[in-house]
């Protein structure tokens, strides 16, 4: 195990395994060459990965194989998931969380949350774990609220491979937000794959070609698998959503019912107790929960709504004061089944059966999955907001004059002096090339806009602004200061919880 260890924090090939064990053996003259096979002392890779499944309750229940035929395009899809009672039996068994790493008020399982709380701080706190509790909770005494939180990303499996694969997991809110960073503290769902166009329509093409040989390919094929165009009327986004659905079915149907459970807390045993789980909210980022929610993703001026959670339209997306009602899931559950596709294109909507909307969220409002995907830092803050804020800095101030090449000459000197040298707290300052254009790093968009805050607050960039007649106005340099110094007081806010 521990040379397991090391290959795999080496990124060393575990193939590698076998032949330094062989390796191993042959110098110390423990094995010879022609007893590997049937020594005790030597254990093959395969043979201590099952060793260690069956040890660690894993040997079922874990990496199920599934093949499913897609709705829309009718290819066959391989789906890997794990067992919803493996998973939930894993992470409630974790031997490191500890009573410090729950979250029950005064260490009390069964307590239900104040009332009259004036703050909120983790997922136990708001009015969506206080209502869900009193809608969900019968018996006080005997059932416990579980809030879920769903993260979900895409991740490529190699450097030369444009497979993605899409893996969904959970954790469970009675675990502190410090716990529930740690890695352990995450059970997997299943993986989403790919969706191909692949070998479903060259074996349907084969068949259809009366070849002697095809007779095998037509009894595998399911009905019109592969049969490009049958269901034209059935959008593309339906196809990931039936993956999705495939996925959460085993969590659909853990929140009808609940699951007991002995929970060992605090140095008791709390026995025969009923978990009445839900989702919270989903860790996901701006496109997935754009293709989850199922609105559109393309940003242009000619899409009806921008925002996956309201009816704000496009136009008024820059007012911060306008107010428009939430969608909810029973709304566009109602125009799915009509197949009302104009009045769902207004809203910027695909007209497919949503997988979440099987799935329990909050009962504090009636949006669904359309109100539990809150934005995430990199792209609604760092690659949104600040980006923003900085093109348009420069855009009033002129790209290509003067004084936009001054104050980027100020942003790159202060830069320097602010260089963090060994404190990863402190953000990156260093542009060689400046600030005003191109696409940076996300993250790195917080000391580029702390920069420009310099640049402009000095006498130099007072006096280069104030050149400008339209900076030359009582309060316009002193309004950018505060912008940016708000916006970097929130971003230090967000990062200190």
């Amino acid at each position: 195990i521990k040379l397991l260890a090391i290959l795999r924090n080496t990124k060393a090939s575990m193939g590698t395994y076998e032949e330094v064990m062989h390796w191993h053996f042959r110098e110390s003259g423990e094995v010879h060459m022609h007893e590997m096979a049937s020594s005790r002392v030597f254990m093959t890779r395969k043979a201590l990965y099952q060793s260690l499944k069956e040890r660690y309750n894993r040997a079922a229940g874990y990496g199920i194989v599934n093949e499913i035929v897609l709705p829309s395009r009718r290819t066959r899809v391989r789906m890997v998931t794990n067992d919803i009672a493996k998973v939930m039996q894993s992470l409630l068994t974790r031997p490191e969380n500890k009573a410090k790493d729950y979250l029950f008020y005064d260490q009390d399982p069964f307590k239900r949350p104040p009332k009259d709380l004036e703050y909120i701080a983790d997922c136990n706190t708001g009015r969506c774990y206080s209502e869900t509790y009193d809608a969900l909770i019968e018996d006080p005494e005997r059932e416990i609220l579980l809030p879920l939180l769903v993260a979900s990303g895409g991740t490529s499996l190699g450097q030369f491979s444009c497979f993605e694969l899409t893996r969904f997991q959970i954790a469970l809110g009675i675990l502190t937000r410090e716990a529930r960073e740690k890695e352990y503290n995450w059970g997997t769902l299943g993986w989403i794959p790919n969706i191909p166009s692949d070998k479903s329509h060259g074996r349907r093409a084969f068949v259809d070609s009366g070849h002697a040989d095809s007779s095998r390919y037509g009894a595998q094929l399911d009905h019109d698998e592969g049969l490009i165009g049958a269901k034209d009327d059935i959008h593309k986004a339906q196809d990931l959503h039936h993956m999705l659905s495939f996925v959460l079915k085993g969590l659909k149907e853990l929140q009808k019912t609940g699951f007991k459970w002995d929970l060992y807390y605090n140095g008791k045993l709390y026995k025969d107790i009923l978990f009445r789980p839900f989702v919270a909210f989903m860790r996901v980022d701006t496109k997935e929960a754009d293709i989850f929610c199922a609105s559109y993703q393309n940003r242009n001026a000619n899409v009806a709504h921008l925002c996956r959670e309201c009816h704000c339209p496009t136009d008024e997306s820059d007012n911060h004061l306008a107010t428009h009602r939430a969608k909810t899931q029973t709304e566009i559950a109602k125009l799915v089944h009509k197949n009302a596709q104009t009045k769902l294109k207004d809203m910027s909507q695909h007209c497919i059966l949503n997988a979440f909307y099987d799935i329990q969220f909050g009962f504090h409002n009636e949006m669904g999955i359309h109100g539990a995907c809150p934005m995430e830092m990199l792209h609604a803050v760092y690659l949104g907001l600040f980006k923003r804020v900085r093109d348009v800095f420069f855009e009033q101030l002129g790209p290509t004059s003067k004084s936009s090449a001054q104050i980027d000459v100020l942003a790159i000197l202060y830069g320097e002096l602010h260089g963090r040298q060994s404190d990863r707290e402190w953000p990156n300052t260093r542009f060689p090339k400046g600030i005003r254009a191109g696409k940076l790093n996300g993250k790195k968009y917080t000391g580029a806009l702390l920069c420009l805050l310099s640049a402009i607050r000095c006498n130099d960039g007072r006096k280069i602004l104030e050149k400008r007649p339209k900076w030359r106005e009582l309060g316009v340099v002193d309004d950018w200061i505060m912008l940016l110094e708000t916006l970097l007081e929130w971003q230090g806010w967000l990062n200190s919880a």
